[in-house]
């Protein structure tokens, strides 16, 4: 997963976001007082507003039109106290309990001066298993500042090293803490859509402006920012639900089994994304009451199209043939069909289909078999 935050600073954009940590606390020598600009100040108050990824008019993505429905909020951790450096424009980092010893694992030794921007990625991680109460014997903290709102400036801060946990604010922490295949923290928040995924990150407030190598550390010129502005920078994967396929008979012919057959496809889409078959058998005459089947793993939003496309060789179908549904996050969704014995005996049954959709040839249909085994593959 890429880096999950950027700083926007009043003059550019900031692509890398934790360099600020890495050389956070680099030293240099200062020029004749008369060419300087005003020094840091580690008690005057800092601030941090945290934005929606795609939130300004000049910063959209194809996130923009969505991630502000998944009620994202922040919570903010005081990870450590920001500490002047006698006789040089920068400052250090006085570490809060219960987070000793976070930066004496690291390559660096303990040097955070020279600690790498994955070594920071690392910190983050291990900051946030100790504030989430998700690291051994650990218990969850209290956040500094708890379900800021996105956009909104979280004022009044005392300077130092912040971890920035963005979460969605319906959902409780037993669902919004996750962690990766390879171990890594992340939390999520959910719009009707989407399953938007947050890296925890850590900020060193105040900061600087950007510099020609596009950096930012304590060694840049041009002034001290005490009110940062950062944007949230977010992976999202689908919502997944599924939709039911219900079929009812007024009456059961017992010579052979009713086989129904469903074909299921988009309607809507460039392109289509899904397109299959499936078929419901009944074999009892119990089961004329109502037999379903459980289409799984669909995109919450895709619309489908359900056609009833085989109704057996002795019924008619007494509803609609096709309807029409939207898969949706929060419900599986229903496609009911209701059919009558027409009392006329044509025999017949099914085949098991499945299609693949190719990038060079789209969707083709897969070899099946009948109820006999008999091949009726084609192309």
């Amino acid at each position: 997963m890429r880096d999950m935050i950027i700083f926007k600073t009043k003059k550019r954009l900031l692509l890398k976001a934790c360099t600020v940590l890495a050389l956070a606390a680099l030293v240099f020598i200062l020029p004749p007082a008369a060419c300087l600009a005003e020094t840091v100040d580690v008690t005057r108050p800092v601030s941090l507003t945290v934005k929606p990824a795609g939130g300004g008019e000049q910063d959209k993505n194809e996130f923009s039109d969505d991630i502000g429905n998944a009620h994202i909020v922040i919570d903010l951790y005081k990870v450590a106290d920001a500490k002047k450096v006698s006789g040089y424009d920068t400052y250090d980092f006085s570490v809060k309990e219960p987070y000793k010893g976070l930066f004496e694992k690291d390559d660096a030794g303990g040097d955070i001066t020279k600690m790498t921007n994955e070594q920071w990625r690392k910190a983050g991680q291990e900051a946030a298993a100790i504030a989430l109460g998700t690291a051994p014997e650990a218990q969850a903290q209290t956040p500094d500042v708890k379900g800021a709102g996105i956009d909104t400036k979280m004022s009044d801060l005392g300077a130092g090293l912040y971890l920035v946990i963005a979460r969605g604010s319906t959902i409780s922490s037993n669902e919004y803490i996750k962690t990766s295949e390879d171990g890594r923290i992340y939390t999520i928040a959910n719009s009707d859509l989407y399953e938007y995924r947050f890296e925890p990150e850590l900020v060193a407030l105040p900061s600087k402006d950007v510099n020609e190598a596009g950096q930012i550390n304590t060694a840049n010129t041009g002034e001290w920012i005490y009110d940062a502005v950062i944007y949230l920078k977010a992976a999202r994967e689908p919502v997944k639900s599924s939709i039911r396929i219900v079929k009812k008979l007024d009456k059961y012919e017992t010579k052979d089994p009713a086989t129904f057959v469903f074909h299921v496809f988009d309607t809507d889409t460039k392109g289509k994304v899904y397109d299959d078959y499936f078929s419901i058998v009944f074999d009892e005459p119990s089961e004329k009451d109502g037999k379903e089947i459980l289409i799984e793993d669909l995109p919450a939003g895709l619309k489908l199209t359900v056609e009833e496309t085989y109704s057996g060789g002795n019924y008619a179908v007494t509803t609609d043939k096709s309807r029409q549904v939207t898969v949706e996050a929060a419900q599986v969704v229903r496609a009911e069909f209701k059919n009558t014995y027409d009392d006329t005996y044509k025999g017949g049954g099914s085949i098991a289909n499945k299609f693949s959709n190719d990038t060079k040839n789209g969707w083709e249909w897969v070899q099946g078999l009948d109820d006999d085994g008999n091949d009726h593959a084609r192309k």
